[in-house]
């Protein structure tokens, strides 16, 4: 018969207390996995509307021409009809508008005799023939150079001609042409502390809507 060895604290001591009534409680992970693929989904589609409106924005934008080749062609335009002007001041002390000389700033198309007095294609307002204004020829019409019954033009990316306006007073003021008289503050000023401004009126041909305009004074 074998013996009983065990000590009688050890013997004594009560069974562990293993109650049922409050069993530990097991993981649900097909609920936790649901929470997870739903956090998942959501970000996905934040990211999808985020490439969609980044998507038709840069339409928009391209569609302007601007940031494009077409674009920057325009803006060189402009340039270059500010820096013939500015030419022809300092050679004739005077700006390239035939008599009657006005008073008060003026505003033109590029067109007509001041333009081919640039070209050095008028020898009544430019004896000399010196060419300040140096730009392509036209292709149908549109962005360059060309005649329309004899008169020179220059036109922008869309066929039409350049909107300008000379400070004939030499106050170095011009009245901004996209102020309303409504406008209050400084967001877009009454006037422009600039001898000359020029502008395209952009895709639509409207010099009204500012949105797509390009000019040489921002």
């Amino acid at each position: 018969m074998v013996e009983n060895n065990i000590p009688e604290e050890i013997a004594a001591a009560p069974a562990a207390d293993i109650s049922l009534q409050n069993p530990p409680k097991p993981q649900n992970t097909f609920l936790r996995g649901c929470a997870c693929l739903g956090k998942a989904m959501m970000s996905l589609l934040l990211v999808a509307l985020g490439l969609l409106f980044f998507s038709s924005f840069m339409e928009s934008y391209i569609a302007s021409d601007y940031g494009t080749e077409g674009y920057s062609k325009s803006r060189t335009a402009i340039l270059a009809i500010q820096m013939a002007i500015s030419s022809y001041k300092l050679e004739y002390k005077k700006l390239p508008l035939p008599d009657p000389y006005p008073q008060k700033d003026v505003s033109v198309r590029s067109k007509g005799a001041w333009i081919a007095a640039l070209m050095g294609k008028d020898e009544i307002l430019n004896p000399k023939s010196i060419k300040f204004l140096e730009i392509p020829a036209a292709e149908n019409g549109k962005n360059g150079t060309y005649q329309d019954k004899g008169a020179w033009v220059v036109t922008d990316l869309w066929g039409a001609e350049f909107y300008v306006v000379m400070d004939v007073d030499l106050d170095t003021v011009i009245a901004n042409p996209q102020a309303r008289p409504d406008d209050i503050g400084d967001r877009i000023p009454q006037e422009i502390k600039y001898p000359v401004i020029i502008y395209s009126s952009g895709t639509d041909g409207n010099p009204n809507t500012w949105a797509d305009n390009i000019g040489n004074w921002w």
